[in-house]
Formats: C-alpha cells, structure tokens, sequence
C-alpha cells in the first residue's frame, strides 16, 4: 500500500482558507454577516476532502496487483513456473486419487522398508556447529572460494561444500547488505537463464535501509557461525574439534554411552562417515532429495549465551535449476530463530528468501524480552547468563522470559 502523499498528511497547509483573500466583495460582506455557517461549511468541505482524497488514494491502491509470492523463484526451470517443482513427483498432481491430492510430498504408495525393525538403530545425538570469535576486521584477509556444480540440475559436492566452510570467513558482515561482492555461482545462474544478470550480489538479504541491521552499533555480532544448506553427503568430521565434550568427558568419553556416535565399529569419538539414511538397511538418499544444514546428519546445536551476540551466515547450495528436488521443496530458503526476540530483517521473514549461492546474515542480540522497559540497569540477579568463569553475567529484560531451547528452521513461504 502506498503511503499517504505529504499534501493529504499536512492537512494545515493544504486545506487552510482564508475568507480575506480571492473572493468578490459580496461574498465577504456574507461571509461576515454569517460566519459561522460559511465556516462550519468551509470545515465541512475540508472534511470531506481529507476522507475523499486519501479514500480515493486507497481505492487506487487496491487495483494494483501486488508482485508474485515468488517473484523470480522459479526462473530457470523447464516452465518458469510453480509447476516445475513437482515435474520429478513420483506421480503427477494430475494423475493423483481424487481426495488424496494433500498427500506429502507425492502422492505415491509408501516407501519401502528394506526389512527394518522398530527400535534396531541408535538415535543420532545432535551435534555442535561450534561458534567462533569475529577475526579482526569482521573477516578473514582473502575472499572464500566455492567450487562450482557439475551442473545446474546439481548440488555443489559435499567435499567442496566442507572445503568452503573451513575458510575463513569472507566477506566482513555489515550494517547493510553486500551489494558489492558478486554471487560465486553467477556463471551457472547465468548460463541457466541464457542472459546476463544485472546484478547477482552475494548476500541474499534485500539492500538499502529496509534491511539493514538495526541498532547495529549496539548489538554488534561477538561471535559467528557459518553453515550451508546443502545436499546430503557423508559426514567428514569437520565439526568433530568444536565439540565442547569433546569426547572425553562424563557419557561422551572412551566407554561411555555416548562416545560412539553410531553403535557400531569405526565411529569412536567421531561423526566421521556418518552418512544420510533413514535406517541402516535404507539405501544413503541422494543429495536432491535431502537437504539439509551442512548437507549431513547428526543434525544440527547452536549452543548461545543470553547476552552475546551471535551472526548466524547461513549459505545456499541448493541446485541451481528449481526442478531439482526429486519432487520436493524449492531451491530458494530462509531462516527462522523460533523463539528468539529478534529484529524484522533477521527473524527469517518467510518472504525474505534468497537464492543459490547467495548467503544471509542473520544476527541475533540474544537478549530477554522488555529490554528497553524492563530491568533496564541490569540489577536484577536472576537475569543473566553464565560468564565461563563459575559466575553470572548480568543483562537488562524480563528474567521470566529466559529459555532454555529455541530452534532455527527453514521459513520458506509454503515451503517451510
């Protein structure tokens, strides 16, 4: 809806009459002798103004179509079209029993079982992304560098996917948007689209000042943690060092419950070659199939402290073609902290998607609700998070409002 024009806001100047100024003689003799109507008609008339004109201003506004939900989701595919997500469907939405046409994600016959049992495999525990210290500077001193698809009807390999998040962090996060750093799959994107692109930026998050990073100055990122959404792909133990047991204490050290991520021979103290089935005696699922953080299993901990800002850059390697999902789901994503009190640009507006190649900072100020309001000088005892040295940090809000789970997904629109 378009904002009211300044004349229809200032109402003073733009209906303000004076009786004294271009009118013919006679008709100020009246106006004088019967002032009080013609000024209660004079304000009758500016009334009906102030309601008619912004009415007709709105009435304007209803009979402009608003932009497609996806606008530009779907460019590349086969059609262009919504449809292309479901060209790989195990059976076609045309084709589906009447009434079953709410069937997730195919419609088709249940999957197989390959023989698996209830209760006959060990129940991942989830594992740490790890958080780190923001380098000097926001980032590290030279740009990542991704290896490109095979094609664009494929995820970028799971070896390049782990090789890319081992870099340092590049490029520095920022207030606004990046703008400047260009998409490192722009020659795939283009070569989908058979034309150049006018602009690929490199950060999916919508430049100028609607986005920006709000209260940037007060809130500014302590600690990061980069990932991708990928597809899925063994596991290589990148993540094994950033474990804070480290596999050598209480269940998770040698002989306990937990040391072994798996149950079986070969997995001690490691998430080394876990790869993604349903059930051990499940053929691994393709990489169009699941996506998912990092592209592996266990899934996913951000371990947070109450009072320490984190940015949370999370990348798109999805496929580049929207009709590469095996039926299901759309290249194009966006990530919601549930739970969290977090500013608009970064709580995963499910229309705030981005695409592959792309990345979105998410920064999340991990403060207590009623922080402005409430508790204000930080005095009360019970709000406050643990500062790593056996006492409590003390922060402003609500201490009532203190959890202790929240959880990150993905909030793409109908797609969530």
């Amino acid at each position: 809806m378009s904002p009211l024009r300044p004349e229809i806001c200032h109402t003073g100047s733009a209906f303000s009459y004076s009786p004294q100024r271009n009118r013919p003689s006679h008709l100020l003799r009246r106006a004088t002798e019967s002032g009080r109507i013609q000024t209660n008609a004079l304000l009758s008339l500016a009334s009906i103004g102030l309601i008619a004109i912004p009415l007709a201003s709105l009435a304007a506004d209803l009979f402009i179509l608003p932009e497609e939900t996806f606008h530009g989701a779907f460019e590349g595919g086969p059609t262009g079209k919504h449809t292309d997500t479901t060209i790989n469907n195990a059976v076609q939405p045309a084709l589906l029993n009447a009434g079953r046409s709410f069937d997730v994600p195919s419609g088709s016959k249940p999957s197989p079982l390959f023989g698996a049992q209830p209760f006959t495999q060990r129940m991942l525990l989830l594992e740490e992304f790890g958080t780190e210290q923001l380098p000097a500077g926001g980032a590290g001193s030279s740009a990542k560098v991704l290896a490109q698809p095979n094609s664009n009807r494929h995820c970028i390999e799971g070896r390049d996917v782990d090789q890319f998040l081992r870099q340092p962090m590049y490029p520095a996060p920022s207030r606004t948007s990046n703008t400047i750093d260009r998409n490192p799959l722009r020659p795939v994107i283009e070569s989908t689209l058979a034309r150049e692109c006018e602009t690929a930026p490199c950060e999916g998050r919508p430049g100028g000042e609607d986005f920006a990073h709000q209260r940037w100055a007060e809130f500014q990122p302590q600690v990061f943690c980069e990932t991708a959404l990928a597809g899925s792909h063994a596991n290589s133990g990148m993540r094994d060092a950033k474990q804070r047991h480290g596999y050598s204490v209480g269940e998770f050290a040698p002989g306990g419950l937990y040391h072994n991520t798996v149950g079986a021979p070969g997995f001690d103290g490691t998430t080394a070659g876990i790869r993604i089935r349903m059930h051990p005696n499940m053929p691994e699922q393709d990489p169009l199939a699941v996506w998912t953080f990092d592209g592996t299993l266990p899934l996913k901990l951000l371990q947070a402290r109450y009072g320490e800002t984190i940015l949370f850059r999370n990348h798109n390697m999805l496929p580049v073609d929207p009709s590469a999902n095996r039926g299901f789901g759309l290249h194009t994503i966006t990530t919601h902290e549930h739970n969290g009190h977090n500013p608009a640009e970064s709580d995963g507006f499910a229309n705030a998607f981005f695409f592959p190649g792309q990345y979105y900072d998410y920064r999340w100020p991990m403060i207590l609700a009623g922080h402005d309001s409430i508790n204000t000088d930080a005095s009360d005892p019970r709000a406050g998070s643990p500062d790593g040295n056996g006492g409590i940090h003390r922060i402003r809000g609500d201490w009532r409002e203190t959890m202790s789970t929240h959880w990150f997904h993905d909030h793409m629109v109908d797609y969530t």
